[in-house]
């Protein structure tokens, strides 16, 4: 480090020394000319300080996450410094020669919403969230962003979303409005599936039948795994008068599991259903219930098969592969 002050080891015997006596002559240089004096400076620690004493309070924030001090204080320090944030044109970005390359490759800033000069807090707040496991505390813990935070019912909605902590959500945790926005952001992304994480603080049942009819469809269809989806498609408890959804599942758990009993589970041989309104999920399951139908040597549930693909409009295709693969079985 050099500058225009004086050499005298007993004037300047440290960094803080040396700092303060820039700070003393700042009328002759500008701030980034202050910085640029602790080029190849890699101590963080002493970075820290001077991005304080400068007022780069985002620096000084990321900086502060590089110190080794546990983390109750990490979060009181940034927490102040995050107040005093945004207070002046020059703590928004990374900007400036000092150490801007380490600053801003800092694995938890995210570089889309680098533009708030809060995101450093921001970001380390729901860190500290994602590893406890009492979702009281952790609303507590991030409501506490509200008197620090300007945006806040924008910016923890888009966390919650990044992160996928729902748990947060509901009546007894952060309020309506942060609800309503993590559902918003959900909506406007098309994140179907994700929308069915946040179920219990969206009343359009119909919204969330038709996203779970899709997940099915597509789970049956592509041999994807939705037990993940199944299982909070119980706890939704949907009420309606449609047996859609119902069907599905069994046709969904007899792809995973094809055998006789799963077969005779699902609504294919009912006629309680219109099996035409799942056309193509049906067209798979009767090729399956074909092969297992065949492998059981089992005459009656093949004409049973027989008849539903007489009273179906399938495709040419599939109605040829039963007649065929049936055949020796009528």
């Amino acid at each position: 480090m050099q500058g225009n002050v004086p050499d005298n080891s007993s004037i300047i015997s440290s960094v803080e020394d040396f700092l303060w006596t820039n700070l003393m002559c700042l009328e002759q240089s500008s701030i980034d000319n202050l910085i640029s004096k602790f080029d190849g400076y890699n101590s963080p620690k002493g970075l820290l300080l001077v991005y304080i004493l400068t007022k780069q309070y985002y620096k000084a924030m990321v900086y502060s996450l590089k110190m080794d001090i546990n983390v109750y204080p990490t979060y009181y320090l940034m927490r102040e410094l995050a107040k005093k944030s945004g207070n002046n044109g020059n703590n928004g970005g990374c900007s400036g020669k000092v150490d801007a390359m380490n600053v801003c490759k800092l694995d938890t800033i995210n570089r889309n919403t680098q533009s708030s000069p809060k995101k450093p807090f921001v970001d380390f707040v729901f860190l500290i969230a994602s590893k406890m496991s009492d979702t009281q505390n952790k609303a507590l813990l991030i409501s506490s962003l509200a008197d620090v935070v300007d945006d806040y019912h924008e910016i923890v909605p888009q966390m919650i979303v990044k992160t996928k902590q729902y748990d947060l959500l509901g009546e007894m945790y952060l309020d309506s409005r942060i609800n309503s926005n993590v559902v918003n952001l959900l909506m406007k992304s098309n994140d179907r599936k994700q929308l069915l994480h946040v179920h219990h603080v969206i009343e359009d049942q119909n919204l969330l039948m038709g996203i779970l009819v899709d997940v099915l469809v597509e789970g049956i269809l592509t041999n994807t795994n939705v037990d993940e989806y199944l299982e909070i498609s119980e706890k939704m408890k949907i009420k309606t008068k449609d047996n859609k959804l119902e069907v599905l599942k069994m046709f969904y758990l007899f792809t995973k599991t094809p055998d006789l009993v799963t077969l005779k589970r699902t609504s294919l041989f009912s006629l309680n259903f219109k099996l035409i309104e799942v056309k193509f999920v049906v067209e798979k399951i009767l090729r399956m219930a074909c092969e297992i139908i065949k492998k059981a040597n089992d005459h009656e549930m093949a004409k049973k098969l027989f008849k539903i693909v007489g009273d179906l409009e399938l495709s040419d295709g599939c109605i040829k592969y039963i007649n065929r693969e049936l055949i020796l079985y009528i």
